[in-house]
């Protein structure tokens, strides 16, 4: 999935208007190159219901163009009700379509307490993950992918983690090729057919994203990143 939901439940002040209700909050973390001028930028349908931090760690070095950060946005409840939140990840200067969208369904019960889910292609009308823009990748979670990959008869599952982690246990039927050290040669012997559906997985979703740019940045037409394993339910080999 393009990013990482965790729910937190903490007290906070009573409101008036319910006095059983108390704010919690939930948390969606994402990845993101602010070095290179992108950001993510999000909108929330109803700013009654949900309030939003957000906070951005760099975690690269010595400020590496392109290195990776994490975009942690935490949800505060306000009131009941229900809310979209929808994140485009873009340079705010340039008017194009984003790179990458996605939308979250938040819903807040009388309580205060905090239900998120990344609404499925259906529900957003554009995918959850990008908007038609050169150089991109799809972005879907775990059981969204494969849901897709049971309907594809060609395509190829590609692992970007280590060796020694793809040996431990891996989905079945994925191939193995280590993101820090793809390259477009090594990259064109494991998967040489450019037009073949590739889904992408790492362990979190950090590298499966920064592996799938790679793979667009090589040529690879139909690339879709689905998160990482920590998601997977399946039986692994």
């Amino acid at each position: 999935m393009i990013g990482t939901i965790m729910m937190i439940l903490t007290c906070g002040a009573v409101f008036t208007s319910c006095a059983t209700f108390r704010s919690q909050k939930a948390v969606i973390e994402l990845g993101g190159n602010p070095t290179t001028g992108y950001t993510w930028n999000y909108q929330i349908e109803d700013d009654a219901v949900i309030k939003v931090d957000e906070e951005i760690r760099y975690l690269g070095k010595n400020n590496i163009d392109g290195a990776p950060s994490k975009f942690t946005y935490t949800i505060h409840s306000l009131k009941a009700g229900s809310t979209r939140i929808k994140f485009e990840y873009k340079r705010p200067w340039e008017q194009t379509p984003a790179d990458k969208v996605v939308v979250y369904e938040v819903k807040v019960g009388q309580k205060g307490e905090i239900e998120v889910r990344e609404a499925s292609d259906d529900e957003t009308g554009s995918g959850v993950a990008t908007e038609s823009a050169a150089g991109t990748f799809k972005m879907v979670s775990m059981d969204e992918g494969l849901k897709l990959m049971s309907k594809d008869n060609d395509f190829v599952l590609l692992d970007v983690r280590r060796p020694d982690e793809f040996e431990a246990g891996h989905i079945p039927g994925a191939v193995q090729l280590t993101n820090e050290t793809m390259t477009a040669d090594n990259t064109l012997e494991v998967l040489p057919n450019k037009n073949q559906t590739v889904y992408v997985y790492c362990r979190s979703g950090r590298r499966s994203k920064l592996a799938s740019q790679k793979l667009v940045d090589y040529g690879y037409k139909n690339v879709i990143e689905i998160g990482g394993i920590l998601d997977y339910k399946g039986e692994i080999e």
